[in-house]
Protein backbone atom coordinates (compact mmCIF):
# COMPACT_ATOMS: atom_id res chain seq x y z
CA UNK A 1 0.00 0.00 0.00
CA UNK A 2 1.44 3.42 -0.93
CA UNK A 3 2.62 5.84 1.70
CA UNK A 4 0.08 8.62 2.29
CA UNK A 5 2.85 11.15 1.58
CA UNK A 6 3.27 9.93 -2.01
CA UNK A 7 2.22 12.44 -4.61
CA UNK A 8 -0.55 11.77 -7.07
CA UNK A 9 1.55 11.44 -10.26
CA UNK A 10 -1.10 11.76 -12.96
CA UNK A 11 1.29 13.66 -15.28
CA UNK A 12 4.19 11.22 -14.79
CA UNK A 13 4.85 10.71 -18.48
CA UNK A 14 4.07 14.22 -19.75
CA UNK A 15 6.49 16.82 -21.02
CA UNK A 16 5.26 20.36 -20.39
CA UNK A 17 6.57 23.73 -21.57
CA UNK A 18 5.77 26.68 -19.32
CA UNK A 19 6.22 30.09 -20.97
CA UNK A 20 6.17 32.68 -18.20
CA UNK A 21 8.37 35.73 -17.60
CA UNK A 22 7.43 36.11 -13.92
CA UNK A 23 9.87 33.79 -12.15
CA UNK A 24 7.75 33.49 -8.99
CA UNK A 25 4.71 32.43 -11.03
CA UNK A 26 6.83 30.10 -13.16
CA UNK A 27 8.41 28.43 -10.12
CA UNK A 28 5.03 27.98 -8.47
CA UNK A 29 3.51 26.42 -11.58
CA UNK A 30 6.58 24.26 -12.14
CA UNK A 31 6.40 23.03 -8.55
CA UNK A 32 2.72 22.14 -8.92
CA UNK A 33 3.24 20.26 -12.19
CA UNK A 34 6.41 18.44 -11.10
CA UNK A 35 4.53 17.44 -7.95
CA UNK A 36 2.05 15.75 -10.29
CA UNK A 37 4.92 14.00 -12.05
CA UNK A 38 5.36 16.20 -15.14
CA UNK A 39 8.71 16.86 -16.76
CA UNK A 40 8.71 20.66 -16.98
CA UNK A 41 10.75 22.97 -19.19
CA UNK A 42 10.56 26.73 -18.64
CA UNK A 43 11.02 29.59 -21.11
CA UNK A 44 10.90 33.26 -20.12
CA UNK A 45 10.32 34.67 -23.62
CA UNK A 46 8.34 33.83 -26.72
CA UNK A 47 11.52 33.52 -28.75
CA UNK A 48 12.94 30.94 -26.34
CA UNK A 49 9.62 29.08 -26.33
CA UNK A 50 9.52 28.76 -30.11
CA UNK A 51 13.14 27.58 -30.23
CA UNK A 52 12.34 24.91 -27.61
CA UNK A 53 9.18 23.90 -29.47
CA UNK A 54 11.21 23.42 -32.66
CA UNK A 55 13.60 21.08 -30.81
CA UNK A 56 11.10 19.04 -28.81
CA UNK A 57 7.53 17.79 -28.97
CA UNK A 58 5.79 18.82 -25.76
CA UNK A 59 2.65 17.05 -24.56
CA UNK A 60 1.15 20.44 -23.71
CA UNK A 61 2.17 24.06 -23.23
CA UNK A 62 1.12 26.67 -20.72
CA UNK A 63 1.56 30.19 -22.07
CA UNK A 64 1.44 33.51 -20.26
CA UNK A 65 -0.52 36.06 -22.27
CA UNK A 66 1.79 39.03 -21.78
CA UNK A 67 5.49 38.43 -22.33
CA UNK A 68 8.31 40.94 -22.85
CA UNK A 69 8.74 40.08 -26.55
CA UNK A 70 5.31 38.80 -27.64
CA UNK A 71 1.97 37.41 -26.48
CA UNK A 72 0.72 33.91 -25.77
CA UNK A 73 -1.60 33.98 -28.80
CA UNK A 74 1.32 34.91 -31.08
CA UNK A 75 3.28 31.93 -29.73
CA UNK A 76 0.18 29.78 -30.33
CA UNK A 77 0.12 30.76 -34.01
CA UNK A 78 3.74 29.65 -34.41
CA UNK A 79 3.16 26.42 -32.50
CA UNK A 80 0.19 25.66 -34.76
CA UNK A 81 2.51 26.07 -37.79
CA UNK A 82 4.91 23.56 -36.24
CA UNK A 83 1.97 21.26 -35.45
CA UNK A 84 0.90 21.26 -39.10
CA UNK A 85 4.43 20.24 -40.13
CA UNK A 86 4.43 17.47 -37.50
CA UNK A 87 0.84 16.43 -38.15
CA UNK A 88 -0.16 16.81 -34.51
CA UNK A 89 -2.06 19.27 -32.30
CA UNK A 90 -0.40 20.38 -29.08
CA UNK A 91 -2.82 21.39 -26.32
CA UNK A 92 -2.22 25.08 -25.52
CA UNK A 93 -3.31 26.61 -22.23
CA UNK A 94 -3.24 30.37 -21.80
CA UNK A 95 -2.83 32.07 -18.43
CA UNK A 96 -3.93 35.68 -18.08
CA UNK A 97 -4.65 38.12 -15.29
CA UNK A 98 -6.76 40.30 -17.56
CA UNK A 99 -9.36 38.37 -19.53
CA UNK A 100 -11.92 40.24 -21.61
CA UNK A 101 -14.05 39.15 -24.57
CA UNK A 102 -11.72 40.59 -27.23
CA UNK A 103 -8.65 38.95 -25.69
CA UNK A 104 -10.55 35.66 -25.39
CA UNK A 105 -11.66 35.82 -29.04
CA UNK A 106 -8.14 36.59 -30.34
CA UNK A 107 -6.66 33.81 -28.19
CA UNK A 108 -9.11 31.16 -29.39
CA UNK A 109 -8.62 32.24 -33.02
CA UNK A 110 -4.85 31.86 -32.57
CA UNK A 111 -5.27 28.23 -31.49
CA UNK A 112 -5.44 28.42 -27.71
CA UNK A 113 -7.50 25.54 -26.29
CA UNK A 114 -8.04 26.57 -22.67
CA UNK A 115 -7.89 30.02 -21.06
CA UNK A 116 -7.35 30.23 -17.31
CA UNK A 117 -7.13 33.18 -14.97
CA UNK A 118 -4.01 33.91 -12.96
CA UNK A 119 -3.03 32.91 -10.42
CA UNK A 120 -3.55 29.26 -11.24
CA UNK A 121 -5.64 27.53 -8.57
CA UNK A 122 -6.29 23.87 -7.88
CA UNK A 123 -9.45 24.30 -9.98
CA UNK A 124 -7.23 25.49 -12.83
CA UNK A 125 -5.05 22.39 -12.49
CA UNK A 126 -8.22 20.28 -12.72
CA UNK A 127 -9.12 22.15 -15.93
CA UNK A 128 -5.67 21.29 -17.31
CA UNK A 129 -6.28 17.63 -16.45
CA UNK A 130 -9.67 17.81 -18.16
CA UNK A 131 -8.12 19.44 -21.20
CA UNK A 132 -5.51 16.68 -21.42
CA UNK A 133 -8.22 14.05 -21.26
CA UNK A 134 -10.18 15.88 -23.97
CA UNK A 135 -7.09 15.64 -26.18
CA UNK A 136 -6.75 11.93 -25.49
CA UNK A 137 -3.53 12.31 -23.52
CA UNK A 138 -3.08 9.26 -21.30
CA UNK A 139 -2.94 10.24 -17.63
CA UNK A 140 -2.01 7.94 -14.76
CA UNK A 141 -5.40 8.19 -13.07
CA UNK A 142 -5.11 4.83 -11.33
CA UNK A 143 -2.31 6.09 -9.07
CA UNK A 144 -4.57 7.93 -6.66
CA UNK A 145 -5.43 6.11 -3.45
Amino acid sequence: MPNSNQNHKIFSHLSVLIVEDNLVAACSLKSTLTGLGAIVTHAETGKAAIELAKLKDFDFMILDHDLPDTTGPEIAKKVRQLDREREKRTPLILLTADLNEERKKRSLEAGINVILNKPLTSEGVHQIVGGCLDFGIQLHMNSCH
